[in-house]
């Protein structure tokens, strides 16, 4: 019987000792951390495209930090919510201590009322000291354990109202800090809507001045044609009329030399002085034809002067159309760069909301 007594002694030590290391630690403490809100997003659909699309990626950076910010916010509230369950857990597990405790005694108690009926009065008696002893022993430690207890029931409460009442407080600030944010990416969102207007505005403006440098260079070179026909027309015309001109006046002049040689040959049985004289006038009308071949030539050369000049004219205006071609190949590769360029960043934001 008293080895019994004992063990059940020494099976309410382990137990007090077991509810002592459920004792409750420091108080853990959390500080909220500070969100430091975006700088409002600059919304200006009248900047150039690059910068608009440079301010949209540094938003879009600031969205998706703020984005890692609050993870971090709700991964230290669930880390809260941890502690805290934690703490009940042991609150609970000491209740449950304390209960078989309690339980322990009173089948302690039972078991001293079955050795008073069965043991002599001197054993009792001696038995009943050492029992008191012990009770008072177990009795004092009870007590003692109770008022631990209370302590630990009393801070865990305290703790537990503690981080109620931050994750609270920082689960309302998170919660403002997260529509900040949302109104950000919206405006953000709308920002991009608005540069991608804009692009797509001056998309089309390039195409309709592509479209109009098309046109003009169209009905420049058709009217460059047009002048050069006419040109050509009107020198071909002269030419044609300069030599059928001296063709008529060179029958003219055949004409007049047979009359003439008739009438030599007719008047060579005449004096000398009629010799002389149409040796004179042979000279004469010689003279005469090299004089209109010479002026017939000047004016020849005068035509070719001018139709080199108008070929100079044409080999400027054709170069002028040349240059044309390239500033309209140069604005055409331009665009391609742009709507190029464009693209890669639409894709890398794509990819890193992706991310």
């Amino acid at each position: 019987m008293r080895s019994m007594q004992f063990l059940r002694v020494y099976i309410l030590a382990s137990s007090m000792s077991q509810i002592i290391a459920f004792a409750p630690s420091a108080p853990r403490t959390f500080s909220s951390t500070n969100i430091v809100s975006s700088s409002p997003i600059i919304h200006s659909t009248h900047r150039p495209t690059l910068q608009l699309q440079a301010t949209i990626d540094k938003e879009t950076k600031k969205t998706s930090s703020n984005r890692s910010e609050v993870s971090r916010m709700k991964f230290i509230v669930n880390q809260m919510k941890g502690n805290m369950q934690e703490s009940e857990m042991r609150a609970t597990a000491a209740e449950n201590r304390v209960a078989m405790l309690q339980k322990q005694i009173r089948q302690l108690e039972q078991d001293k009322k079955e050795v008073d009926t069965k043991v002599d009065e001197e054993a009792m008696n001696k038995l009943k000291a050492e029992h008191e002893k012990k009770v008072s022993i177990l009795e004092k430690t009870i007590a003692k354990l109770q008022s631990t207890f209370d302590v630990f029931k009393k801070d865990s409460k305290e703790e537990i109202t503690s981080l109620k009442s931050v994750h609270e407080k920082e689960l309302s600030e998170m919660n403002a800090k997260y529509q900040t944010l949302q109104d950000e990416l919206q405006k953000a969102q709308e920002d991009m809507a608005s540069a991608q207007k804009e692009m797509q505005e001056l998309k089309e403006k390039i195409e309709a001045l592509e479209q109009e440098m098309k046109e003009k260079i169209q009905n420049l070179t058709e009217e460059m044609e047009k002048k050069v026909q006419a040109v050509t027309e009107a020198k071909e015309t002269e030419i044609s009329n300069i030599k059928v001109d001296a063709e008529n006046k060179r029958t003219v002049l055949l004409k007049e030399n047979e009359e003439l040689e008739v009438q030599l040959k007719t008047a060579l049985d005449g004096s000398a002085q009629l010799k002389r004289d149409l040796a004179k006038a042979k000279l004469d009308l010689t003279n005469e034809l090299l004089q209109f071949k010479e002026k017939t030539q000047k004016e020849l050369d005068a035509v070719e002067k001018s139709l080199s000049t108008k070929e100079s004219e044409l080999e400027t205006m054709t170069k002028r159309v040349q240059d044309l071609e390239e500033e309209k190949s140069s604005l055409r590769s331009l665009f391609r760069n742009q709507r190029k360029l464009v693209r890669e960043r639409i894709s890398k934001r794509l990819k890193r909301r992706r991310q």
